[in-house]
């Protein structure tokens, strides 16, 4: 018989909020439908995030105890944002980073109270409502054109977004929270089968950000079909193949500069990523200039002591940047060595406990939070600039796989 740890193993399972948790769940719901985005339209969206922020400050101050113990417990993940709040100490920008620090602050805290109310599968539903807004409005101005692009678009779609990229990450988390939130309900193949119907839409985006991320939905679909094996160490043994495999191909993709210009060629792209390549070597040289703390949170792009280098990135690299392209090498430039050495730790705790809990007891909700780790978040860390950002949807997504992960994690 399958031995299959269950959802409240996790985190503790309701099948209906309480009347107190709605006001989180419509939190989540505001902050889903914000991931990266809704920023085209201007007051909306700092206007949504003040919203969440009062929704949890009010439920933070109603249940000060209760919170505070949540804030000791998961500690771990306010390590980041208590460097981006200190390095206002150092920071070359010092009226932009303590700002910048404390919305990174408030954002790791919605995450995380968040993450206590809410069982996976009732975030699933949160995910699958917000992302669906911006996802069905896209489809309706692709058929009838209201809202004009932003940007140019060559031929991609781009839906109500300021970039494909963006439109791409709504048909992608649409797709995956459609196939997990059935997932739990049995009807797994269902989910894959309309996800797969999503699929044109996000190749259409022609980012390959997106296109890359769409295989979260691909490997969570195997991941739940390994619960129907009958035999549990040969489901184990395909497992452990599977996981050594795909970090061959990883490494090999990484690494072979041939197969890396293959399949860019293929994909349309340049083999210096549209410039990230040239990015990702100008944030190694500022780094090297501040090695253990950094320039200060998110004050390279915003302070006059590197306005020059600024303006040489916009001039010779992408007039649009303000970021790396590169949460990792961001961190790195804004935080050091200590700030990127943290971040890897808890990508690397979070990646380890999730694939830990799915090779012994084949965890339902172990399964949903690796895929999100693994094709969602690290690739948009790897090669977008949102991955280490206030209100960036990766980091509150890396947050969320970092709680669910651990075995601590209960509601009070």
């Amino acid at each position: 018989m399958p031995i299959c740890i269950t959802p409240n193993q996790i985190a503790p399972h309701r099948t209906y909020l309480r009347f107190s948790d709605l006001s989180v769940f419509a939190c989540a719901i505001l902050f889903f439908t914000m991931f990266d985005g809704f920023v085209r339209f201007g007051p909306v969206a700092p206007a949504i995030w003040l919203m969440a922020y009062a929704c949890v400050a009010i439920i933070f101050i109603a249940s000060s105890e209760r919170s505070i113990s949540i804030l000791i417990r998961h500690w771990p993940v306010f390590l980041i944002p208590a460097l981006a709040i200190l390095s206002t100490l150092w920071t070359s920008a010092p009226t932009r980073t303590p700002v910048a620090g404390f919305q990174l602050f408030m954002t790791t805290l919605i995450a995380v109270m968040i993450s206590q109310v809410m069982s996976t599968r009732q975030l699933m539903l949160a995910l699958l409502i917000g992302q669906a807004v911006g996802f069905l409005f896209s489809l309706v101005n692709i058929i009838a054109p209201i809202i004009p692009a932003s940007s140019p678009i060559n031929g991609s779609l781009i839906g109500i977004y300021g970039h494909k990229t963006a439109f791409g990450y709504s048909a992608v988390l649409t797709s995956f929270a459609l196939l997990a939130w059935l997932s739990f309900r049995g009807k797994e193949a269902w989910g894959f089968l309309l996800a797969l119907l999503i699929s044109p839409l996000v190749i259409n985006t022609q980012s390959t950000t997106a296109i890359g991320s769409f295989s979260i939905v691909f490997v969570l679909f195997f991941l739940l079909s390994l619960r129907q094996f009958p035999v549990i160490p040969a489901r184990r043994i395909l497992l452990l193949l599977t996981m050594i495999m795909g970090s061959a191909v990883t490494c090999l993709v990484m690494f072979s500069q041939t197969l890396t210009s293959v399949i860019l060629t293929a994909l349309g792209k340049t083999t210096t990523l549209t410039g990230r390549t040239e990015l990702w070597q100008i944030a190694i040289d500022i780094w090297r200039d501040a090695p253990l703390l950094g320039v200060g949170f998110s004050a390279f792009w915003h302070s006059s002591e590197h306005v020059m280098s600024v303006n040489h990135i916009r001039v010779y690299v992408d007039d649009r940047l303000d970021g790396f392209h590169n949460a990792f090498l961001e961190c790195l430039v804004a935080m050091g060595g200590i700030g990127a050495l943290i971040l890897i730790m808890t990508v690397s705790i979070a990646a380890f406990r999730l694939s830990a809990l799915i090779f012994k007891y084949l965890s339902h909700d172990a399964m949903i939070w690796f895929s999100v780790l693994m094709c969602y978040v690290m690739v948009a860390m790897m090669i977008q600039d949102v991955g280490f950002k206030q209100h960036s949807g990766s980091y509150i997504m890396m947050v969320f796989c970092y709680i669910y992960a651990m075995p601590f994690n209960r509601r009070a």
